[in-house]
């Protein structure tokens, strides 16, 4: 007997293609199956991810063009495992979920094993037709590859600026968090030998600082948290490497420069040893500047 289909589905969101992200027409092609035969054509019905300044967004442009968009205010990290009765309901009337960013199934993506592709907001643009405005391609670039990318296209410095300042408010920056970031900056450690700046901070928002250092020039940043989250920004072939290094501990990456040696516009992050992800950095770090 065939297995039901919402074991099926539940099955897809665990395991199966949760390992690896798939594009939109192959999640379509699998799901349709499962829509029922009618005159009318199914919608696309929009789940929403974790909260920065790009998935605001992408919510504001859905909503402006009476797409239907379920929201339920998760934090990064969010898993379309969490949206499980509102996918099955959703697939039942037969219209078709698309999931933006959510671990287990990545349909709209460019973090980890999507690293690379064209920020989320610029592929929802490409799904609903519409050509995205400058706004929309300043969040892109920042999303993508932060003051990297808002400079490579072009921004002036009030765009990038502005631009980083509203996805920290989307993340949920306060002033006094503004604040500490600063005199954590201010505390940093410089190797400078290697630019590699160590940042320790009493939670686990890393922009702020991050932003701070960029526009001073900084390349190469390690923060760390006091709940023991760690972050690697900068050198691509470097992150790429940590990654690799520590993947028992299940770290995140991205940016369009992971992989690439010489690209500051990468990342990667989770809970690993900090002396010995520090250390490991440092001594990539070396050789490449050797």
């Amino acid at each position: 007997m065939a297995e039901p289909r919402h074991k099926q589905v539940t099955h897809l969101l665990i395991g199966g293609m949760s390992t690896a992200a798939v594009g939109v027409e192959e999640v379509f092609s699998w799901l349709s199956p499962w829509r029922r035969r009618s005159n009318n054509v199914a919608k696309n019905v929009w789940f929403i991810g974790g909260p920065d300044g790009e998935m605001v967004e992408i919510e504001k442009l859905l909503i402006s063009l009476g797409e239907e968009v379920v929201n339920l205010g998760l934090g990064w990290g969010a898993k379309a495992l969490d949206y499980l009765p509102q996918i099955l309901a959703v697939m039942e009337r037969g219209d078709t979920p698309v999931l933006i960013e959510l671990d287990g199934l990545l349909v709209v993506n460019h973090h980890m094993d999507d690293s690379g592709r064209e920020a989320s907001i610029l592929q929802v643009c490409a799904i609903l037709g519409k050509e995205p405005t400058r706004w929309m391609q300043l969040v892109a670039a920042n999303d993508v590859s932060g003051f990297f990318g808002l400079r490579d296209f072009g921004a002036t410095p009030e765009d990038i600026e502005r631009t980083m300042r509203f996805d920290r408010e989307a993340q949920g920056f306060t002033l006094e968090m503004e604040a500490i970031s600063a005199q954590a900056v201010a505390d940093a450690e410089y190797i400078v030998d290697i630019d590699l700046t160590i940042v320790y901070l009493p939670f686990s928002k890393f922009a702020a600082a991050k932003a701070i250092l960029w526009l001073s020039g900084h390349k190469n940043i390690v923060c760390i948290a006091a709940d023991g989250e760690i972050e690697f920004q900068g050198d691509g072939a470097v992150a790429k490497a940590v990654a690799k290094e520590f993947a028992s501990s299940n770290p995140w990456s991205g940016g369009s420069g992971l992989g690439h040696a010489g690209r500051p516009d990468a990342y990667v992050g989770g809970y690993a040893n900090t002396e010995k992800l520090v250390e490991f950095v440092q001594a990539q770090l070396g050789s490449t500047f050797r």
